[in-house]
């Protein structure tokens, strides 16, 4: 498992038209996490979105963005890097007039074979719950 972290300072008034951007360079095969926080005080001011090119992978709905105040925000996914490396775009901005605000980016990639081997024990414990009854445990 590989973990890729940048930090990214949106100065005040930087409108969502002229984002700042920060790149990652993932090397491995599946994203399976990202993670962005928001420190205290960004009061829903400073926002991101994650992209691959045109394609926005978090938040999925493409009028939307990330947001936060003192909270770690988490996308599970899984997406195939279609390259290596494959380059993530985070692009942030700051409604806030007063101050700049830095987030910090958490990418988490797997080599295929990984992810395929915990897809196949999660199916299997699901299963195994619904034959034995335990499905409302699960």
């Amino acid at each position: 498992m590989a973990t890729y972290e940048k930090e990214i300072t949106i100065p005040a008034n930087t409108p969502w038209y002229e984002p700042k951007t920060v790149e990652f360079k993932i090397w491995e095969d599946v994203i399976t996490r990202i993670e962005v926080v928001f420190p205290i005080g960004c009061a829903l001011l400073a926002k991101c979105v994650v992209a691959y090119g045109l394609e926005q992978l978090a938040p999925k709905n493409i009028d939307g963005w990330i947001a936060g105040h003192g909270e770690t925000v988490v996308h599970e996914l899984y997406w195939e890097c279609p390259e290596k490396p494959t380059i993530i775009t985070v692009y942030a901005w700051n409604d806030d007039d007063t101050y700049s605000h830095t987030l910090r980016i958490r990418i988490t990639a797997l080599p295929r074979w990984i992810v395929f081997w915990h897809k196949v024990v999660n199916k299997f414990v699901e299963l195994f719950s619904k034959l034995i009854g335990l499905t409302g445990f699960i």
